[in-house]
């Protein structure tokens, strides 16, 4: 469920299409790392403390500023550790309106641009001070713009990618984030030409190193993920790092961002009007007021034509009052083979269960319904 785009929004309904918008993005832009080809490390949402960043740079907390240590100092939407190099994502989730003028776009564009590149600021200090001699390369990423809507002067720089960059991302990481680094023990270089080739060369086929030079990139992966395992008061739990918790944030996202709340305010109204006439009974005066004034309060949020009301299987058994397009055709499919694909948190799940329950509700009880969940061999098969 989401906000429609082309809409003139206004209120809370902004701030939502905003969060909804910059979640897609960085979707996209994981979707793109997954085809990355070779041994890569990758981090998202990745922040840390100026008492964290302190433990790096021990003059950063002397330095009279005004603050509080456990507040975030520095985050980074994504970052990629490769054999010889830290690549640095920050992901914004801008698009233009029709309703736009050439001034405004330049400004929200430009706004994106500064605010970005103060935090891959932020981010490459970091990465310095664990490991001066690494090669940073620094990206901003607009997956919901395209070249042709920005001006000439920043549509040609070499750090911003666009829309076009993450459709042909395979083609665009061959060229810009450097290749493993192939050992071979016949070659013997110096250290000058040694630092050239890892500051400037690596991503060159034809290159090899000595096995005795290659990089070390095992400080830097233990430090980033040591941060992205601490939290703000310094403290870890390894279900933290775990993927169901990731997979539980990225569901807690979606329904603070992506969720247009339309059920969500229908089942509050139920209550409220439940325990109102409750009220009135006793003090009907006072209920009046308080109805009026939350009346008044209520939010008005737009239609959105990819959201329809749900088939009745999915109310009745999973509480569930909308749909969106996309898990319709998948309940409505007479198809015997079908491949759903989606990120976690899309909505595969709850269209399938619809579908397993529809399925049984309406077989005869000559026919089985076959249910495979894949698994460790060690897995104990559920039960019935």
């Amino acid at each position: 469920d989401k906000l429609p785009d082309g809409v003139q929004l206004e209120g809370a309904n902004v701030r939502e299409k905003e969060h909804q918008d910059a979640f897609a993005a960085e979707v996209k832009l994981y979707r793109c790392f997954e085809d990355l080809r070779g041994d890569y490390l990758v981090f998202h949402q990745l922040e840390y403390t100026h008492e964290q960043f302190s433990a790096f740079l021990p003059e950063h907390g002397q330095c009279g500023k005004k603050k509080k240590n456990q507040n975030v100092f520095g985050e980074c939407d994504f970052i990629v550790v490769g054999s010889c190099f830290v690549a640095i994502f920050e992901v914004k989730g801008l698009h233009f309106n029709s309703a736009d003028s050439r001034e405004d776009r330049l400004k929200k564009f430009t706004g994106c641009c500064s605010s970005a590149r103060k935090q891959r600021d932020r981010m490459t200090d970091l990465v310095k001070l664990i490991d001066s001699s690494v090669m940073v390369l620094e990206y901003t990423v607009f997956p919901n713009l395209s070249r042709e809507e920005v001006d000439e002067e920043n549509h040609l720089k070499s750090d911003l990618l666009f829309s076009e960059d993450l459709d042909k991302f395979a083609e665009w990481s061959d060229k810009h984030i450097p290749s493993p680094i192939v050992a071979d023990t016949t070659s013997n270089m110096d250290n000058v030409i040694h630092f050239l080739l890892r500051m400037f060369c690596i991503n060159s086929p034809y290159i090899q190193i000595d096995e005795d030079d290659s990089i070390d990139m095992s400080k830097m992966k233990r430090c980033l993920l040591g941060l992205w395992c601490i939290n703000q008061e310094n403290k870890w739990n390894l279900a933290d790092c775990s993927l169901s918790r990731c997979i539980q944030d990225v569901d807690n996202k979606q329904r603070r961002g992506l969720v247009t709340r339309e059920a969500v305010d229908a089942a509050k109204n139920e209550e409220r009007i439940k325990k109102e006439d409750k009220a009135a009974k006793h003090h009907s005066s006072k209920a009046k007021k308080g109805k009026e004034k939350k009346q008044k309060q209520q939010k008005n949020y737009p239609y959105n034509e990819d959201i329809e009301v749900a088939p009745s299987v999915f109310k009745k058994h999973l509480n569930i009052r909308r749909l969106n397009s996309a898990q319709l055709d998948l309940f409505d499919s007479n198809e015997r083979f079908l491949w759903v694909e989606g990120p976690a948190g899309s909505g595969k799940t709850i269209a399938m269960l619809g579908k397993i329950i529809h399925l049984a509700l309406n077989t005869t009880p000559d026919k089985r319904i076959l249910i495979i969940i894949q698994g460790y061999d060690d897995t104990v098969a559920p039960k019935r």
